[in-house]
């Protein structure tokens, strides 16, 4: 018998070029996404991730729906949603983000809270919804007056509307793609429009909903435009689950400038 057979790996002795390619192996940090099954923009979340973090992808089961108002609440049960966090229990994530904007506000703020407790259930980690970190960012940014561009039906965008409200947020004006599908596909030069046509001159920011929404090389171009911050689901996402374990987005846009700080309202559970 050998000494690896004999007292296991980690009785070997190492040296320090292993003790360092060991430590450049491990990440420095991890996060755990719990996604709908439709989610196409992992490489967005990816971008916005800072350097040497993992993320941890896992999806909600299949359902051959069109993006509606009963596909979104399909989606977002909270028993269901905990049972698909605990498929990422064995790495161990440092924080767990629910990547979905629509079913994390399609049932109000109460149920927003509840869902945040699913994922921290079944992950075993902090957690944050999507719209959880939408409130928090335009907190953070004392924000209570916007323009809303969704991809969403207008009866999904009304949801939003009435979520957002209840944390005092007001949406002044609003602009709703009527989308059912393939919202991944949406081009840059038809979200800037949708920016434009949502726009007010009382809108202190202009947010975008749906983490399906792709919107990573526009934000600085956009802000440049209006002049005012532009937030969208997958920044203040992974702004703000980075935040809890002390970790900083990349990527542009003024958010990414602003520390994060939990306000009184949030929504994460420790």
């Amino acid at each position: 018998m050998n000494e690896l057979q004999e007292h296991g790996a980690a009785h070997l002795p190492q040296s320090s070029a292993a003790n360092a390619i060991i430590r450049q192996w491990k990440p420095k940090s991890s996060i755990g996404v719990v996604s709908p099954y439709d989610m196409v923009l992992d490489y967005e979340l990816y971008r916005w991730a800072p350097q040497d973090c993992a993320l941890y992808m896992t999806r909600t089961p299949y359902l051959d729906l069109p993006v509606t108002v009963e596909m979104v609440r399909s989606v977002s049960v909270p028993k269901d949603i905990e049972k698909v966090a605990k498929t990422i229990l064995v790495p161990q994530p440092d924080a767990t983000l629910y990547a979905c904007t629509s079913g994390s506000f399609c049932r109000g703020a109460n149920a927003e809270r509840e869902l945040v407790q699913s994922v921290s259930r079944g992950s075993g980690a902090p957690s944050y919804t999507t719209s959880g970190a939408v409130v928090e960012a335009l907190q953070a940014l004392n924000v209570t007056k916007i323009a809303l561009v969704t991809p969403y039906t207008s009866d999904i965008t009304d949801l939003l509307v009435g979520f957002l409200d209840e944390y005092g947020i007001h949406v002044v004006h609003s602009q709703s793609l009527e989308l059912q599908g393939r919202i991944w596909e949406i081009q840059p030069e038809t979200a800037f429009a949708a920016m434009e046509s949502a726009n007010a001159d009382d809108a202190e920011a202009i947010v975008v909903s749906c983490t399906n929404f792709p919107t990573f090389d526009i934000i600085a171009q956009a802000e440049n435009s209006f002049r005012k911050p532009v937030i969208s689901a997958n920044q203040a996402s992974m702004w703000a689950v980075c935040g809890l374990i002390g970790e900083h987005i990349q990527g542009s846009g003024q958010l990414v400038m602003v520390p994060f700080h939990p306000a009184a309202s949030s929504t994460a559970i420790e």
